[in-house]
């Protein structure tokens, strides 16, 4: 069998490659799904890599050594789009809805290992399957897997990535029929004369000033400052936190992340133009497409074939879990009116998937039943602001009590 080595060049190519694919196949036959592109193009090398792997002609494998770059380069912009300011006046909300997301992670994680152990799959690659995959997405599975492979189990990225892709398609299709569901039964509505948040966010979209090449330049070196200074937080963390519990090690992103949200404290509250919005998110879109890219065409498939029923049991445990909890807690804790419905439909798109599939659910509800605001903006700052930091600090609390 041959085996075909790519150096750093090729590799990265070869993930722009697949990206130029994903968007061409988005954008002609798969407009519907929220998908990210990184993942549809990704996805297409590594099954015919294992296709080619199977038949016994050869396989392909790439060079990971800007793996971390990319991804601490796009965690940073979270922390750097995090922004306190928005937040005002919905307190409550977030607090109620961050904390309901949180027991969700445990019960995720939880359901996940405990089926894990009964057909015999390591706790840990079981783990992959649970919030990392379902909550957290592609990019918290690429930022959490390799320190799971780092103990030895070579299994987790790949088991991770497809966990992550089967519950972004679930939540892309269940988020949206969730939340007409709970307003059909409870027979809800909202005010008929109020604003659409697209009307709204296309107003504020016109209303912004043009980016420049200036914004972009500034956003990076606010970013490798953030990367430099916060790697060495992430370092004094890991040490304060070995003084407890000798199993915990938390990723290198976590510094940046923390720095970044500091950084765009500072510029809020000053309302000056530190950071600048435009440029955090045109950096945050390049870097998690590559990071997404360089991590899914590194995957084989033939590695996990073993784990692949209990893997689909576990996946599909989850996800009801995810829909029970979103129809049954989240519409009565939110308090049982028509944004809590809608917010319950923006929490299975998180819940399975991601961000994207959280708005897009939403917004097919917003667009049938009328507008919720209040809705929009809970969970964009939840998705923006808590979801991936406390997720990851959960999964590694969670792997040190584990190994």
């Amino acid at each position: 069998m041959i085996e075909i080595k790519m150096d750093l060049l090729q590799t990265i190519g070869l993930a722009g490659l697949s990206l130029i694919v994903g968007y061409w196949l988005k954008k002609r036959w798969l407009k519907r799904l929220t998908i990210p592109a990184a993942v549809i193009g990704g996805l297409i090398f590594a099954i015919i890599n294992t296709i080619f792997y199977q038949l016994g002609i050869g396989y392909i494998t790439v060079n990971t050594g800007l793996n971390d770059f990319f991804m601490v380069l796009y965690f940073t912009t979270i922390g750097l789009g995090a922004s306190i300011k928005n937040s005002r006046g919905l307190g409550k909300s977030i607090v109620m809805l961050l904390g309901l997301t949180i027991i969700a992670i445990f019960v995720q994680n939880f359901v996940a290992v405990g089926i894990g152990k009964m057909f015999g799959v390591d706790s840990l690659v079981a783990l992959m399957m649970g919030s990392p995959a379902l909550v957290g997405g592609p990019g918290c599975v690429a930022a959490i897997a390799p320190a799971v492979e780092k103990m030895g189990y070579s299994q987790a990225m790949t088991a991770g990535m497809i966990s992550a892709t089967i519950g972004i398609s679930a939540g892309g299709l269940l988020a949206g029929p969730i939340g007409s569901r709970i307003i059909e039964r409870h027979k809800l509505s909202t005010m008929t004369n109020a604003k659409t948040y697209e009307q709204e966010a296309a107003k504020s979209d016109k209303d912004s000033a043009i980016m420049g090449k200036t914004d972009v330049f500034n956003t990076m070196m606010i970013i490798l400052v953030c990367m430099f200074f916060g790697s060495f937080i992430t370092r004094a963390i890991n040490s304060f936190m070995g003084i407890f519990m000798d199993n915990i090690s938390f990723p290198v992103v976590l510094g940046p992340m923390i720095l970044g949200f500091v950084f765009r404290y500072i510029s809020d509250k000053k309302e000056n133009d530190l950071v600048s919005v435009d440029g955090v998110d045109v950096v945050a879109d390049v870097s998690l497409d590559l990071f997404l890219g360089l991590t899914i065409i590194n995957l084989q498939f033939w590695t996990i074939f073993e784990i692949a029923v209990p893997m689909i049991v576990i996946l599909v445990a989850g996800i009801i879990i995810t829909l029970l909890f979103a129809y049954f807690i989240i519409y009565y804790a939110m308090g049982r009116n028509y944004d809590a419905a809608v917010m319950s439909a923006g929490f299975v798109g998180y819940g399975c998937g991601t961000t994207s599939n959280a708005m897009s659910g939403m917004r097919e509800v917003t667009n049938k039943y009328g507008p919720s605001p209040k809705s929009f903006l809970t969970t964009s700052i939840i998705c923006g602001v808590f979801l991936d930091f406390a997720n990851v600090l959960l999964v590694f609390i969670t792997m040190g009590l584990l190994n």
